[in-house]
Parts: C-alpha cells; structure tokens; sequence
C-alpha cells in the first residue's frame, strides 16, 4: 500500500472564552466564541483515503490597555503578537483598549475589563501611592523612544521658526498632552536642555496627540511633540516639520512601564506569563523578519496608514530596528524588563522637573518581574 505524505487546508476551530469588556464594578458573564481559523497541515494519505484530525484549542481572551497605542511604533511587539497569533500560542487573545496617555491609561485599566497595560511611569506610580491595586511587571519600551519635539519647518505655511537647541528663547510655549503624561516629561527635558528654569517658559497641556499638533500648525504654541509614525514622518520628510530633539536621545528616557491589576497577578499569573512569551516571540519575528513588507504592513495597520504611506513607515521601522549605533532591538526590547537604576535616574529628572515631589523609598516594593520568560 503506497503512503505519501500532501499539504492540505483544515479548519481549526478555537475556542475562545473571556469576559466582555465592563465597568470592573459590573457583572461580567463569560462569553464562548468559535472562530474557524484554516492552518496548513501535512496529511497522511493511504490510498486516496484523508486521515484529518480535528483540533481543538481553548483561548483565554484579554483585553490590555495600550496607552496612545495607534500613535506608538515603540508598542510593535505587541502588534506583533496580536497580528501573528502568537499570543494564541501561549493560550491567551490579547485585544488592546487605547488610551490617551497620562493618568488616562490607569482610569482605563480600573474601569474595563482589562487585565493589564501600558501607563506613563510617573502616572503609575502615583495611582500605586494614592493606594491603586496595581504591580508594575515590566515595560513595552523599556529603552529608547520613537517621538520627536518638533517646530515648523521651512516649508511650513507660517514659516519656518527660528528656534534652535541652542536657541530656545526665554518664554517659550511648549505644548504636552496630559499631566504625568510622556509627552509632558519631554516638555521639561526639552525646557532643561535649553537651560529654562521654571518661569522662564510655558507648558501648555493640550489634550492629545491631534489638539497638539493642531496648536503647534496654528502657531499657538512654539515646540510640540510628534510620535514617529508615517504620518508624521511626512511631515518631517517634507519641511513641514523640523525635528529640534528626538526623544531616542534621552539615555535615561523610559517610555511607559506595564501594569497589572493585583487580582490578575494573585489569581491567573499564568496570564502575564502567557502575554510575555508571546511578546518575546513577537519581537524574535521581528528580527527575522525586519527587512520585510510585512513588517512594515503590520506597521501601517497599527497606525492607521493608507498605501501612500508605505514609506514613511519603513522609515519608522527602519529607525526602530536599525542596531548601527547598538540601540537596536535587543537594546530597545530586551527583555521587557526594567533596571530599577534606570527608574530611578528617570524619577530624579522628574523631581527636579518638579512633576514628582520625591523618588519613593519604597521603589522596589511597586515591582514585580518574575513573570518574563528565562530567554526573550
């Protein structure tokens, strides 16, 4: 009898069982969904007879606060992962919540449903003193950034602004989304760099990514933030725009830190397990797969970029993956863990920003990183 082995399509049928997005305070029934999903499989075939085993999985859905998720190439391993199923993998289907960053990505964590997520470092750790049941379990972004201060550029309607690095003036406007937001600890750092002290320049908090963009084209403000996605690396790339500080320059810059709920972390910690393999697997796919149009498809998808913008976002995924200087993946993801020295020289900038009135001493106690696999 001759045996040969063929590629064939079956339907694998997940399970997917999670609760539905509530008010934490509510009731949350469990709901059941069968998605049909065709997978390639070998099958063996004895005289013209299929032998197909029909598999089954159960996934745990999730869903997981990504603060400015839309505007953030930085967040990509989680895309990633949610794009490629390979959270799947580890038994868990992630859905992300956005935020508006700041305070914002906590209010969203306590009131839905959402077992995890991103949160400005600073906003986390003041939810966590004024006695939030919340962990810090690691970070996204632990390192770099993918944002710019930017002023109109020499092609900008208005003209393009004279400022400088070395020639902030004194009582300039600089415009930052939220309180304890990224953006606002990069207003100070700009502020900082230029030698402003307090009274000698403008913080203008302007709500969100779009209001700051906005002021800053109106010429209401003088410097405004601009995440590097393809949208704004337009921007750049045509005048409109000058860039007058990245954010990857900050050696001490940390992006935002992961937060767990404590009831996730005491009754499925198998959960943050489950999302941190499959966020090192996402970013392993990156590295194998950095030259490719599916990356920067994934990209494009993420951020909301028609075809027109396909270059610009390989250019934001080239600045993402480019490791010429040693900033590379390994050095922006690592792990997903954080150095606590790190946090702290982060902290100590922003006491003496003023947007915290001290480091805590009790720093190590709103930490806990045991749930990363031994290899990412």
């Amino acid at each position: 009898m001759s045996t040969k082995v063929v590629r064939a399509w079956v339907f694998l049928a997940i399970l997917t069982l999670g609760a539905a997005i509530g008010l934490a305070c509510g009731s949350q029934a469990a709901e059941t969904i069968v998605v049909e999903k065709q997978v390639p499989v070998e099958v063996v075939v004895e005289t013209e007879t299929e032998v197909i085993q029909t598999i089954t999985k159960e996934i745990t859905a999730l869903d997981a606060v990504f603060q400015v998720y839309s505007w953030y190439p930085p967040f990509m391993p989680g895309t990633v992962g949610m794009v490629k199923e390979l959270y799947e993998v580890e038994g868990i289907k992630v859905s992300p919540l956005e935020s508006r960053g700041g305070a914002d990505s906590i209010r969203v964590l306590q009131t839905t449903a959402a077992k995890f997520g991103t949160s400005a470092t600073i906003a986390a750790i003041a939810a966590m003193q004024a006695g939030e049941p919340l962990m810090i379990i690691g970070s996204m972004a632990p390192r770099g950034s993918a944002a710019w201060q930017v002023v109109r550029g020499p092609n900008h309607p208005l003209g393009e602004s004279p400022i400088t690095m070395a020639t902030v003036p004194k009582g300039v406007k600089i415009t930052a989304s939220r309180p304890g937001s990224q953006s606002e600890q990069m207003a100070f750092v700009t502020a900082d760099r230029a030698g402003l002290v307090e009274g000698e320049w403008e913080l203008i908090h302007s709500g969100g990514v779009s209001a700051n963009i906005a002021l800053l084209d109106e010429g209401v403000i003088d410097i405004g933030f601009a995440p590097g996605v393809p949208a704004f690396a337009g921007n750049v790339a045509s005048g409109h725009w000058r860039i007058l500080l990245s954010w990857d320059e900050i050696e001490w810059w940390l992006d935002s830190v992961q937060v767990a709920k404590l009831s996730t972390i005491n009754e499925n910690p198998e959960w943050i397990q489950a999302f941190w393999k499959g966020t090192c697997a996402a970013k392993n796919w990156m590295i194998e797969n950095e030259d490719s149009d599916e990356l920067v498809s994934i990209l494009m998808m993420q951020t909301g970029t028609d075809e027109e913008g396909r270059a610009e976002a390989k250019f934001i995924i080239d600045q993402l993956m480019d490791d010429s200087d040693g900033r590379g993946p390994q050095y922006r993801w690592g792990d997903f863990k954080l150095d606590l020295d790190n946090v702290r020289a982060n902290l100590q900038k922003n006491v003496e920003f003023g947007n915290i009135k001290a480091v805590p001493g009790n720093l190590d106690e709103f930490f806990l990183q045991e749930f990363h696999p031994a290899t990412c």
